[in-house]
């Protein structure tokens, strides 16, 4: 009895936090941002990939596929195709185009340090100045940069072992599913960590990395099932790939903060008001 009522305790507190936090709204900013920021990820990650050979990078987009489902990774072979056709520019004006890539691309990672900041009720110091501003740009770059080397490594081991169990499909199924499940984790634990303006620890960084990872395959299949059944880009013609694309991290978003909402409840913790925002224990 005592753990329904832990259950039904937690579950009355996560329903209060969403509502109060406004998780939908902080999803659907998040896919804005992305949207905004897609083609400087899509380059950066497929750069980094490209090192591997050509046949790197179609593996890549043929896990983009599996994980989005088609219709959202035909938005990304679009833009992949486009990146393809246009001629690279080498010297300076090269390394600043990839400096604004970067930048670009850690907006997202800045948008979601604001809403993980609203989970935690965790206002760090207000930027002051310049300095302040390319600091916190900097630390969304290197975030950009370490997912990317996840995905890098996600992509080796997954060549490395399917080409092991090509006869087996239903243990390269399982072990697939391990693989992401880890990697998964260890993102979503580097986000919790790292991102927000609060001292976490690596405990409770990992607790909420594992609950969202899980939250994240099991909604990530769930995902996939209502796009395809419901047809969310049909009625959207030549955009359709885009609405379809924006819908799936809009969805995927809000798993990502639900994760950190259960985060939060579980650990028991909450955050002491002060500039320097801290974890303490109730």
């Amino acid at each position: 009895m005592a753990n329904i009522a832990k259950v039904k305790n937690v579950g009355k507190k996560f329903i209060e936090a969403f509502n109060t936090h406004d998780l939908m709204t902080m999803a659907a900013a998040l896919a804005f941002y992305t949207a905004l920021a897609l083609a400087p990820l899509l380059l950066i990650t497929l750069s980094v990939v490209g090192l591997l050979g050509e046949g790197a990078k179609n593996s890549l987009i043929n896990q983009i596929q599996g994980l989005m489902g088609p219709q959202a990774a035909t938005a990304i072979t679009s833009i992949v195709e486009a990146a393809n056709r246009q001629p690279h520019t080498g010297g300076v004006a090269g390394m600043f185009g990839v400096i604004f890539l970067l930048f670009s691309a850690g907006g997202v990672f800045a948008q979601l340090q604001d809403s993980l900041n609203v989970i935690w009720d965790a206002q760090g110091e207000a930027p002051t100045g310049l300095w302040s501003w390319i600091r916190k740009r900097l630390l969304s770059m290197g975030m950009v940069l370490t997912l990317g080397f996840l995905a890098l490594v996600s992509l080796v081991v997954s060549t490395v072992l399917s080409s092991m169990f090509t006869d087996e499909s239903q243990v390269w199924a399982v072990i697939n599913v391990v693989i992401s499940g880890a990697i998964f984790a260890g993102m979503f634990s580097l986000i919790y960590k790292y991102l927000p303006d609060a001292k976490l620890s690596w405990k409770d960084a990992s607790i909420g990395g594992i609950i969202t990872a899980v939250l994240f395959i099991i909604g990530k299949t769930l995902i996939g099932l209502y796009i395809g059944k419901s047809a969310v880009g049909s009625a959207y013609g030549a955009a359709g790939s885009l609405i379809v694309f924006l819908s799936w991290v809009y969805y995927s978003s809000i798993i990502v903060f639900a994760g950190a909402e259960f985060t939060r409840i579980i650990s028991g913790r909450e955050i002491e008001s002060q500039a320097s925002a801290k974890l303490k224990a109730k």
